[in-house]
This record gives C-alpha cells, structure tokens and sequence, in this order.
C-alpha cells in the first residue's frame, strides 16, 4: 500500500470503527486486496485507491492481476469491493465490476458505485453498509 492509500486507510479505519479490518500483505498473489474486514452487516476484501484530484477522464488505477483476482473471487461468490478516494469524492464499488473501472472512465462509473459522495455522506452510509 503506497503513501496516499495507506493514509485513506488509516482515515477510513478510523472513521468506521468496524470490528474487524486489517491490512494484508501478500507479496505471492499479486492480485490479492489490500485489506480484509468485517462490518456490522459484510465481510469481505477491500481495495484502497487514492488520487490527489478528482478526474472525470481517469480510470481507476487496477492492476491486470487485481482485475483477475476480483472476478475470480466473485465467480467462487466471495465479496470484494473497490474504495477510491478522488480529492474530496469517495467511491465505493463492487469488486466483480473491476474490469468496467479499468476500461471506462470514472464519469461513467460513478454511478456503478454502491456508494459515493463527499467525506461525510460516504462515511454516513458506510457505517450502515
């Protein structure tokens, strides 16, 4: 996890207050998510991103082994989720729509989120998610 998405995690974690949420390291599957959680109502994987601005031509920044890991997971019905935070704008996706985030830009995938919005909405509905 690099500088910009290890502080939106430490902010995140902080934010939440979820029971379970912990970084993970896996240098043998590149693919594997940078975080595994537990929140009052899901359990699962998370990806962290973070930009400096929020731009509406950018795509989110997945890597080919991050996309493969996603789909795989969801086709064996695990749950996974992508998180960006773009400037002031928070995302939130589901993880088997990673191949649409690395293909489309994110003023078309802005409504593929389950969540999005400034600092507070997003954190205001994730403590419910």
């Amino acid at each position: 996890m690099k500088g910009p998405e290890k502080r939106y995690f430490q902010e995140f974690r902080a934010a939440l207050g979820w029971p379970f949420i912990e970084r993970v390291e896996n240098r043998v599957n590149l693919g594997t998510p940078d975080v595994h959680f537990v929140s009052p109502t899901k359990k699962g994987w998370l990806e962290f991103k973070a930009e400096p601005i929020f731009r509406p031509s950018a795509v989110v920044g997945l890597s080919k082994e991050q996309v493969v890991w996603a789909v795989s997971y969801a086709e064996a019905g695990g749950l996974s989720w992508i998180t960006l935070r773009a400037g002031a704008t928070y995302f939130l996706w589901e993880g088997k729509l990673e191949k649409s985030l690395v293909e489309q830009p994110l003023s078309q995938t802005c409504d593929l989120a389950v969540i999005w919005g400034d600092k507070s909405v997003f954190y205001e509905r994730l403590r419910f998610f």
